[in-house]
């Protein structure tokens, strides 16, 4: 990681890394703290019978938010600068943030958990831009791999951190560590980070830049292929996001409280995956990770959707976790290499392609996530399904794409 920053840039590697990654673990923390208390949420607002699944929308509300506000924070990025635009989305976050505790209904809460998404989008999509705005090709999927290693330590403790909060208070105390990460996290980034939008980059903010912009992303092939990819990914962990906390501790498994135990478990490999993309990603290529990745990844849902066929939707849990864990290991090998090539050829309109990009691939990922998740049926079948589906069309989605290419004698990655 030393070999990361240059010697002019003020923050070391492990401090740039560390920032990076703290703005986009305050999103997944924002996700994964919430799930131990669906139980006690669902009991609150009479969510049983057949409006169970409803509580899912705890998650996609946030991440629908968080898809759309994406759109418009690349351009007044990329004409203000990075750091002002972050600083807004995190004020709209902790506005939110206080909003959703003192929710009295679950159309209320669902209203601010959008809103938090709204606001989380700038760090997230921003973070990408900054991270662009000073590498490029395989040292930003390199970084962003480090990034990514950082960030998944959230899910290992967020549901034990939630968890937690939920043996001394309700569901309202979780919001309240939403606060205090955020506030914590922002006065982090307004000492140390600085702008890192260089003044030959700025774009002055009018419709003719942001369209001309959007049609220089939408002009990339490459871009929007791998943009797609990515969205189908992102599908993938809206649904085990979504279905994980009614599978494991309610639904079939009935594990209760265990139940971080084994979403950390998962989060480990997760982990583990990404630190083995910052040892081969640059040695191997982004195209071959992309493409090995993902077909490991079609081939394990297909296992994971026969199998749960074969034993009528209820897999021994060992079993389950295991395939669940190669899937997602396979996710977390793979989302930081298509994030790089999607961005790869748009350095002059980092702020606004992050922004586009980051809304096309999140908008994908709710819109078919939250479709997919509300057939649980109480058994294992249509999360598999899901995995099944998404996985094979970004799997062929990329090898479509390399392989005419490759055809025609052009080079990626």
């Amino acid at each position: 990681m030393k070999n990361i920053t240059s010697s002019n840039f003020p923050l070391g590697a492990r401090e740039f890394v560390g920032l990076i990654a703290g703005a986009m673990a305050l999103s997944a923390l924002a996700i994964d703290a919430m799930l131990p208390a669906f139980a006690q949420m669902s009991q609150d607002f009479g969510l049983t019978g057949a409006s169970a699944n409803q509580i899912q929308w705890v998650v996609y509300a946030f991440m629908l938010g968080f898809s759309v506000a994406q759109l418009v924070y690349g351009s007044f990025a990329d004409a203000f600068g990075r750091k002002p635009v972050i600083l807004f989305g995190l004020a709209v976050f902790l506005l939110a943030t206080v909003g959703a505790m003192l929710a009295q209904n679950f159309t209320t809460l669902l209203w601010m958990r959008g809103l938090q998404g709204v606001g989380m989008a700038a760090l997230r999509v921003l973070s990408i831009a900054i991270v662009r705005d000073r590498f490029g090709g395989a040292q930003m999927a390199r970084v962003m791999s480090f990034v990514m290693m950082v960030f998944i330590t959230v899910p290992i403790v967020a549901p034990s951190v939630g968890q937690l909060f939920l043996f001394f208070s309700t569901w309202h105390s979780i919001f309240i560590l939403l606060l205090l990460a955020a506030a914590a996290w922002g006065g982090w980034f307004v000492l140390r980070m600085p702008e890192t939008l260089a003044p030959e980059h700025k774009r002055p903010l009018s419709f003719v830049n942001t369209q001309a912009a959007f049609r220089l992303c939408i002009g990339q092939r490459s871009s929007v292929v791998y943009a797609s990819a990515a969205g189908l990914l992102y599908g993938c962990l809206m649904t085990y996001l979504g279905s994980s906390e009614q599978l494991f501790a309610r639904g079939v498994y009935q594990l209760g409280e265990r139940f971080s135990l084994v979403f950390g478990s998962i989060a480990i490999g997760m982990g583990l995956a990404a630190w083995l993309n910052t040892r081969l990603v640059e040695r191997v290529g982004l195209v071959k990770m992309v493409r090995g990745s993902l077909l490991a990844f079609a081939l394990t849902a297909w296992v994971l959707f026969v199998s749960a066929w074969w034993f009528n939707g209820v897999l021994p849990l060992g079993w389950f976790m295991a395939l669940v864990c190669v899937c997602m290991a396979c996710f977390s090998l793979t989302m930081p290499n298509l994030n790089a090539l999607a961005m790869q050829p748009l350095q002059a309109v980092a702020g606004s392609a992050a922004s586009l990009i980051g809304t096309h691939t999140t908008l994908i990922g709710v819109v078919l996530g939250s479709q997919l998740g509300s057939l649980s049926d109480g058994t294992v079948l249509p999360f598999a399904l899901a995995f099944l589906l998404l996985s094979n069309g970004a799997c062929a989605l990329v090898y479509g794409f390399t392989g005419s290419n490759k055809l025609k004698g052009h080079q990626h990655g």
